[in-house]
C-alpha cells in the first residue's frame, strides 16, 4: 500500500511539471515583479513559442518562461494561449527595446489571421524606407481613430540578427477610403504610396 501511495504521488508530481517549485513572481497584468527587478511588457515585441525556453517562475498571472539566448535578468516571457506568440517583458532599468537598436535585416508582411499570402523583404534599403517614413512622420492616431472603417488588416514582422529570438511587430491598415497607416510603439502614421506594391 505504501509503495502505490509513493508511485501516485510520484506520478502527480510528473503530470504537474515542476510548477510546485518555481520561484514565486507577482505579475500586475503588465508587469512582472522577481524580487528587486521588475519587467515591462514590451508592446511591439513577440517571442514565437520554438524560441521560449524553460519555465523560471510561477505567478499570479501564470508561469513565467525564459526567452532563449537572451539573459533572465533582461527579458521575460509569459505566453497566455499556446495557440498564439508569447508576450516579452523587458527589465526595466534597461534602455527600451525600439526598432533602430532591434536592427531588422528582414521584414515579412503577414494575414493578421490565418493563412494567406506572405510577402518577405530582404532589401536593406526598402526597410531602412519604412522604418525611417514610421519615424519622421507625423502621428495621426486621432485621425486614424476618426476614420476607422477598415478593410485591410496586416502584421508588419521584422527580424533581427541582433535578437534572433524575438519579432518585432507593427500593423498595416487600409481604411474604406483606401488611407493606408502603420501603427506600432503607440504611434500611427499614414503610408501614402511608400512600398505600396510590396504591402497590401
Amino acid at each position: 500500500m505504501r509503495t502505490r501511495l509513493v508511485f501516485c504521488f510520484l506520478a502527480l508530481i510528473g503530470l504537474a511539471g515542476c510548477a510546485w517549485f518555481l520561484p514565486n513572481m507577482f505579475f500586475d497584468g503588465g508587469t512582472i515583479f522577481d524580487g528587486d527587478r521588475a519587467y515591462s511588457v514590451h508592446p511591439s515585441i513577440v517571442v514565437p513559442e520554438e524560441n521560449v525556453g524553460d519555465a523560471v517562475g510561477d505567478s499570479n498571472g501564470g508561469i513565467v518562461y525564459r526567452i532563449n539566448r537572451l539573459s533572465t535578468k533582461e527579458w521575460l516571457a509569459m505566453c497566455p494561449d499556446h495557440n498564439l506568440d508569447c508576450f516579452a517583458y523587458q527589465e526595466n532599468h534597461l534602455p527600451k527595446l525600439d526598432i533602430q537598436r532591434f536592427d531588422p535585416y528582414q521584414a515579412e508582411i503577414r494575414p493578421t489571421f490565418g493563412n494567406g499570402r506572405i510577402v518577405t523583404i530582404r532589401d536593406p534599403g526598402k526597410i531602412r524606407l519604412l522604418i525611417d517614413t514610421f519615424l519622421t512622420r507625423p502621428d495621426v492616431k486621432s485621425a486614424h481613430q476618426r476614420h476607422k472603417r477598415i478593410k485591410l488588416n496586416r502584421l508588419v514582422q521584422f527580424y533581427s540578427k541582433k535578437y534572433p529570438s524575438l519579432i518585432y511587430e507593427w500593423n498595416y491598415e487600409v481604411d474604406a477610403d483606401g488611407r493606408r497607416y502603420l501603427m506600432g510603439d503607440g504611434k500611427v502614421v499614414e503610408l501614402g504610396d511608400v512600398l505600396k506594391r510590396e504591402i497590401r
